[in-house]
């Protein structure tokens, strides 16, 4: 059929099939009608900025989005590391973003200086479409240099917003962040609310909950500070669902208040570390507090010291989930788990993949149809030096471990239980003087999908070779930042030459001198981002220019962030 033929209206249902960067692509200069039709009659742009070139998102941000702003209703800037600088290449093309005046969605990830954030709060108000907003702050962003109540009042007046999502990842952990907060906006439109970073107590999820009436589902993290004197004074009688993590160095009793306030839940999904709740008291304060719940899961850990601090046994605390609660009324399955002085409690049906790097001593289930077996196959991760501290049963199997840490040659007991590598994805390899090119290659030939390959050394050695030589197809990210080595001049030409240099997306390393990033720039083919650490000390404002200049045009070269050990970014292709 020939497109041409088709009428407009036909022609912009199948338009608003595209993502925006694919519609430009396929459509835009065939025609002077298509050119019409994409200017002046698309009004429902979407662009997703995950996993693009720099040379497609150079092409969309000069050419096209200047014109097309305002008829942008989805917008995402994902920043992964192969696309290093992305936001910040982004905002220096639009210093505002006050003009993208028909967004319904917004979703910036990696967002690292508190300019770049103000820069998106700022702008806020002139959105008045917004329906759904997620900010991820990386912890690179300083938080005395934001006034957060101007940030919650802007979000909070947005008139159609109903999907929240805002991630501070550095301001949890860190107790003389407190903010006092006295954002006066409430917002009736919000059902959806994540918070992240926000909340170092309960006391501060009630100044969010009482500006947010209307709310049905929310997903929040609290570092849970002692408050002896918390009183709840919020009222949400539309909540259904809670997600709560918890780090839970205050008593039982201020999470009780709390949820005691939250009587119409009907889905529950909480996270504690450093309590443990016995089944009997679940059970109690569900069929008190609680009536209304259909859906429970949780995942409870703690560490007990070497007298046993536990109010309860192992096998008390079992049975306590055995009652006709929780297997009859609810059918909610818990397992318990005990290695050496660790002990963890959660639902079945919390289980998504299993990243614990150990076999328990104690295994308890209390689904007739659970296994250990069962728990050996959800095994995700193996860290060698932790894993195979004791004999492990020759019956175990782990057939779909995703990551591996370990050195080599692997033990015989690993080979034993660990029957292939077919799902490993990422390898992290701790070498020292003993480890042949034999031994890596062998383990990388068992390893069709694996991703990223990291490798290690703990104290400066001679460079080893067989980082020239190994080769596997599929690994497309390759990290040298703790492989305690600078490359320089011929070793980098080798590197870049060698079969993992010549087909990977992204490396991270640490090189002597700064000409040495030019050499894996232009002798890489398909590297797309880059991340080095240069020994010779400089400025890094002069060490950019410099790169600026000596790199092709189509690089962009991010400042460097302290997070990320100060390494100069480049996003290349």
């Amino acid at each position: 059929m020939n497109l041409e033929a088709l009428p407009n209206e036909i022609l912009l249902v199948l338009f608003s099939c595209f993502n925006g960067f694919d519609l430009l692509q396929a459509f835009y200069n065939l025609n002077s009608r298509f050119n019409q039709l994409l200017y002046e009659n698309v009004y429902d742009y979407q662009f997703r900025f995950s996993s693009i070139s720099k040379i497609k998102f150079d092409w969309i941000c000069r050419q096209h989005l200047p014109s097309l702003a305002n008829r942008v209703t989805y917008l995402e800037l994902y920043e992964v590391q192969t696309s290093p600088g992305q936001n910040q290449l982004f905002f220096s093309y639009f210093p505002s973003i006050n003009h993208f005046i028909r967004l319904q969605t917004l979703k910036v990830s990696s967002i690292e200086s508190s300019e770049m954030f103000i820069t998106i709060v700022n702008a806020l108000p002139y959105l008045s479409h917004l329906t759904y907003l997620q900010l991820d702050v990386s912890p690179s962003l300083k938080n005395n240099e934001i006034d957060f109540n101007i940030v919650l009042n802007n979000i909070w007046n947005l008139p159609q917003l109903l999907f929240c999502h805002l991630h501070m990842y550095n301001f949890v952990y860190n107790e003389n962040n407190d903010i006092n907060y006295s954002f006066t906006k409430q917002s009736t439109s919000i059902r959806h609310l994540e918070l992240t970073g926000f909340c170092r107590k309960y006391s501060d999820i009630d100044i969010f909950f009482n500006q947010t009436p209307n709310l049905k589902h929310c997903n929040i993290s609290v570092y849970d500070f002692q408050q002896e004197d918390y009183a709840p004074s919020f009222s949400l009688p539309k909540l259904s669902e809670l997600r709560l993590q918890t780090f839970a160095t205050a008593g039982l009793t201020t999470l009780f208040s709390f949820l005691k306030r939250l009587s119409n839940l009907r889905r529950l999904n909480i996270k504690l570390y450093s309590h443990i709740i016995d089944g009997h008291q679940w059970e109690d304060f569900i069929r008190k507090y609680l009536p209304k719940l259909t859906n429970f899961v949780f995942h409870m850990d703690n560490k007990f010291n070497l007298h046993g601090n536990m109010p309860l046994s192992l096998d008390q605390l079992f049975m306590s989930f055995r009652t006709p609660f929780w297997i009859d009324e609810h059918k909610w399955y818990v397992r318990c788990i005990k290695q050496g002085h660790h002990i963890e409690v959660y639902t079945l049906s919390s289980i998504v993949s299993n990243y614990r790097c150990y076999i328990p001593d104690v295994w308890f289930s209390t689904d007739s149809q659970d296994s250990l077996e069962n728990y050996c196959n959800s095994v995700g991760l193996i860290n060698c030096d932790r894993f195979f501290t004791r004999t492990l049963p020759s019956t175990l199997c782990l057939s779909n471990v995703d990551i591996l840490i370990t050195k080599l040659p692997l033990s015989d007991q690993f080979q034993s239980i660990i029957p292939h590598l077919n799902q490993l994805s990422y390898l992290r390899l701790l070498l020292d003087d003993e480890t042949s090119l034999f031994d890596v290659q062998t383990l990388l030939d068992c390893t069709p999908k694996l991703y990223t390959f990291v490798i290690e050394q703990k104290k400066p050695l001679s460079l080893n070779r067989l980082l020239f030589t190994c080769s596997n197809p599929s690994i497309h990210t390759f990290r040298l930042e703790k492989y305690q080595y600078e490359f320089h001049n011929e070793e980098c030409l080798q590197l870049a030459q060698s079969p993992l240099g010549q087909q990977c997306h992204f490396l991270n390393i640490n090189v002597k001198f700064r000409q040495d990033i030019v050499i894996l720039v232009e002798h890489m083919p398909n590297l797309q981002g880059l991340h080095a650490h240069v020994q010779e000390s400089q400025d890094n404002n002069e060490l950019i220019q410099w790169l600026q200049y000596q790199l092709p045009k189509t690089c962009y070269v991010a400042p460097p962030i302290q997070h990320l050990n100060d390494s100069i970014r480049i996003w290349i292709q």
